[in-house]
Parts: C-alpha cells; sequence; structure tokens
C-alpha cells in the first residue's frame, strides 16, 4: 500500500532562523550592558556628590580653554599684533623701562625692523638701508640681523654680493657681526655638507665667496 505524502511545511526551518535568533540576541545583550554601565556611573557621580556635599566641599566645575594673554607667553601671546597696539602697549610701559612687557615690546619692534629693512634691500637701496640699519640697535638684535640675512640670501643665491655689501659696510663698525654671521655661514655648509644637501651647499659657497670679494674676510676661511 502506497504511503501518503505528508503536506510540506510552511514554517520556517530552525536552520534558518538561527543566525538571526543570535543577533538579536546579541543585540538586546549589549544594549542591557551599555544600561546597566550608564546606571553605574550615573550612581557613582551621585554619590561622590553627595560625599562632597556632606564634607562642605563641592568639586570644581571645568575650566574653560582661554587664550594666552600676553604675559602667558614670550612672544606677545604668540598671535599677530597689530603695530598701534604695539604703539600702545609701549606707550603703557614706558613708564617702567625695566618692566618684562616693555623689554619684550621693544623687542618684537626691533625684531621686526630689522627683518623689515633686510626683506628691502636691492642693488639701488643700499646706502638707505645701511643708514636706516645703523640706526637700529644692532648689538642687541645682531642675532636676528643675521638670521634675517642669511636667510634671505638662502632665498635668492644670486643676490649674494648685494647681501655681503651690506655685511661688509655692518662690519666696518661692528665686527663682531660680520664674524657671527660668516662663523653661522661656515656651520651652515658644514651642516648641509654632511646632509648631502647641494643647494645648501652650494650658496652658503657662494656667500663665503661675496665675503672673500667685499674683504670681510681672507681666503683662508
Amino acid at each position: 500500500m502506497p504511503r501518503a505524502r505528508r503536506s510540506p511545511s510552511r514554517s520556517c526551518s530552525p536552520s534558518r532562523d538561527a543566525p538571526r535568533r543570535r543577533a538579536r540576541d546579541g543585540d538586546e545583550k549589549g544594549a542591557d550592558a551599555n544600561d546597566r554601565e550608564v546606571t553605574t556611573h550615573r550612581r557613582r557621580d551621585a554619590n561622590v556628590a553627595a560625599h562632597a556635599a556632606e564634607d562642605g566641599e563641592i568639586a570644581p566645575a571645568p575650566a574653560r580653554a582661554s587664550a594666552p594673554g600676553p604675559s602667558a607667553t614670550g612672544k606677545l601671546g604668540g598671535a599677530y599684533v597689530p603695530p598701534f597696539k604695539l604703539a600702545r602697549m609701549l606707550a603703557k610701559a614706558a613708564s617702567d623701562p625695566s618692566s618684562v612687557e616693555y623689554q619684550r615690546a621693544t623687542w618684537d619692534a626691533l625684531k621686526k625692523s630689522i627683518n623689515g629693512l633686510v626683506n628691502k634691500l636691492n642693488a639701488s637701496n643700499v646706502q638707505d638701508i645701511v643708514r636706516e640699519l645703523f640706526g637700529e640697535n644692532l648689538i642687541r638684535g645682531r642675532g636676528v640681523f643675521a638670521r634675517s640675512v642669511m636667510k634671505s640670501q638662502m632665498a635668492s643665491p644670486r643676490f649674494s654680493g648685494i647681501f655681503a655689501a651690506l655685511v661688509a659696510v655692518v662690519n666696518t663698525k661692528f665686527p663682531e657681526i660680520g664674524e657671527l654671521i660668516i662663523k653661522r655661514c661656515i656651520l651652515q655648509f658644514r651642516r648641509a655638507y654632511k646632509r648631502n644637501d647641494k643647494p645648501v651647499c652650494v650658496a652658503a659657497t657662494k656667500f663665503l665667496a661675496a665675503f672673500v670679494n667685499q674683504q670681510v674676510r681672507d681666503a683662508t676661511v
């Protein structure tokens, strides 16, 4: 006698529903764990606040980060200071020339003036630039002057003769400044030679050769 066929079941097989059930259970467990963690943190904060209130102490609120003022850092807060504000600061601090604010403001003014004069240098205004430089405090700003001249010469090595002429005139009044620039130029050449940096080596060599031509230094450098 032939067996009767069973009608196919329309219910989904347990093997197909298993991954979905596991994913659903995992999401529910993760949500429960997050809720428990949040509740624990809230209870802990509430307990800390309650103990602080009982002891008469109040937990300080986190302070907002404020922008550094002129006295917070060494260079006027590291921000650009307009000329009129700089002049106002100089006027306020002029009553006490020994104050830190006055010395910082005068140093920034000297640095801007020297850098501006060196950047304006060309073959036609060397005499005017030299006169203005002698009006500045080159003894105090000799490091700034040396750095500005070397940086400008490195950017334009073909004008090495003009920068060397400027240094030669300054060297007649302040020999220590010319010696400082030559020493820094030699150190720059040595470091570039060790790094195998050809552009810097060539620029430093041109500057030293221009110093020899201007008789700032003899050929036995």
